[in-house]
């Protein structure tokens, strides 16, 4: 045992530089996760930049930071295979960056929060989606899951970080306010960020073999990998590339092509089950209903505590996504959440005991982190072609997005009636039950395979694997 955990930790560390080469994509997300955020955090609402407006005006500023990740979506789309990657986790965090210095000058501006939610919305979903894509294709297959988890995980720590912000006192004339704190964290975040994306950001093999830049390709293969020359492996790993690019370039652009519609709809679904469990109605009611976290002094940890907990469960998580598989993941956190959401409901319907109802929440918020985000963001790095995985990846997460901008809409006004809240809990729970039914029957397990691999078992309709992995093929000798 302690062999094979020394060996893993060997493995990891030789292959360093391809989550190196992620960083600053990374920390973009860990500046705009914050904003994210917002939607686990039931204090801001009543903050200074909310006061005297109307409902309409906090619903717009809430969704504006879905809005901008749309469209950052979309020019990611558009441009990743175009340019460089270092160009565009720049421009990403320059967008971040300059909504982060927005929230240090105007803290009590509804209007320039929007806009700067805006701007921080736009850098999250451009980096989001280089992201993904960057990632599926310069990181070895044993290390998959666990960096393209880890995008979900730091968003995740963001979260965290902005529900930190409830002890702020907002209250005090002098001094800096939460919003404040969060732009100069994002401004803090986004200096480490350039730094990165100019020292450690390499260009991915695939997009070097689509310009023909074979001779490069390899070089670069040979320096993610911390090689000193081409060994076999490497030598196969490229060629598999290669061939995969060659079909790709032969297939049909349009996602909704029959080949690419199964794991198109496979992505989405995971992605509305990822919504149904965490989105802003949900964790109001849920933190409405957490008073045995709040202070004598009036301070909710409530959003601290419950995603410290599942903070803890993602980074389990993290080392056993590869090595457990992703299907026994899913089924533990999609089902699990299911159940317990509907369970959460029924106990808030029937009872006053506020620490039973927390209780239940930890459970859930522990099960949700076995794999609910981060299994939905490791098989959209596998499930997709690498020409119609931006657009894929792009109309995925956009419905992600706009079922956040809907249930806030949907929401904003009602989540405090106790009725609508355990309805809206059981109803979630039987909808995210069903997608766990349905897809557990069709999603293959893709851990340890080669990105050709995973999606030919995603493009496939006859057998697919639903247990161990295949071996990546043994020898490719055709350049």
């Amino acid at each position: 045992m302690s062999g094979s955990v020394v060996d893993w930790i060997d493995f990891n560390q030789k292959n360093k530089p391809q989550s190196n080469a992620l960083a600053g994509g990374i920390l973009t997300l860990l500046v705009s996760g914050i904003h994210f955020g917002w939607i686990f955090n039931n204090d801001l609402i009543s903050y200074p930049w909310a006061g005297g407006h109307s409902s309409f005006e906090k619903i717009l500023t809430y969704s504006s930071f879905f809005v901008g990740g749309v469209a950052g979506l979309y020019f990611a789309s558009l441009v990743v295979n175009r340019l460089t990657k270092s160009n565009i986790y720049f421009s990403a965090m320059t967008f971040v960056s300059t909504g982060s210095v927005f929230f240090i000058i105007m803290p009590k501006s509804l209007y320039l929060i929007l806009v700067a939610r805006l701007f921080i919305g736009f850098g999250h979903g451009y980096a989001y989606l280089t992201l993904i894509v960057h990632a599926s294709e310069i990181v070895t297959q044993k290390l998959r899951g666990l960096v393209v988890a880890s995008f979900n995980f730091v968003i995740i720590c963001s979260v965290f970080m902005c529900g930190s912000f409830t002890m702020s006192f907002e209250s005090e004339e002098s001094g800096f306010g939460a919003i404040q704190w969060m732009g100069i964290l994002g401004c803090f975040f986004s200096l480490l960020g350039f730094l990165f994306i100019a020292i450690f950001t390499r260009e991915s093999p695939v997009a070097l073999i689509r310009q023909k830049k074979f001779d490069q390709a390899v070089a670069l293969m040979i320096k993610l990998r911390c090689e000193s020359e081409e060994t076999w492996s490497i030598k196969n790993e490229y060629n598999e590339l290669k061939v995969m690019v060659e079909e790709d370039e032969e297939s049909s652009t349009n996602i909704f092509d029959h080949k690419n519609l199964r794991p198109l709809i496979f992505i989405t679904l995971l992605k509305i089950g990822t919504v149904l469990s965490f989105n802003f109605g949900l964790n109001m009611i849920r933190l409405m209903h957490s008073n045995a976290f709040v202070s004598e002094d009036n301070l909710n940890f409530s959003a601290m505590a419950f995603m410290g907990i599942r903070l803890s469960a993602c980074m389990v998580t993290l080392f056993t996504i590869d090595a457990k598989g992703r299907r026994p993941h899913f089924l533990i956190s999609y089902g699990g959440s299911s159940i317990i959401l509907i369970i959460m409901g029924i106990v808030i319907a029937s009872t006053q005991s506020s620490w039973l109802i927390v209780i239940v929440q930890i459970i859930f918020d522990i099960i949700s982190g076995v794999g609910i985000g981060m299994i939905a963001d490791v098989y959209s790095s596998e499930a997709f072609n690498t020409m119609m995985k931006p657009r894929s990846i792009f109309f995925t997460t956009s419905i992600e997005y706009i079922f956040h901008i809907v249930l806030i809409v949907a929401t904003f006004n009602v989540y405090t009636s106790p009725k609508f809240g355990w309805i809206f809990m059981i109803g979630s729970g039987i909808l995210l039950l069903a997608l766990t039914y349905l897809l557990y029957k069709k999603l293959p397990e893709t851990a340890k395979m080669s990105i050709r691999q995973t999606r030919n078992e995603f493009m496939k309709t006859g057998e697919i694997v639903f247990s161990g992995s295949k071996m990546p093929p043994q020898s490719i000798t055709f350049h």
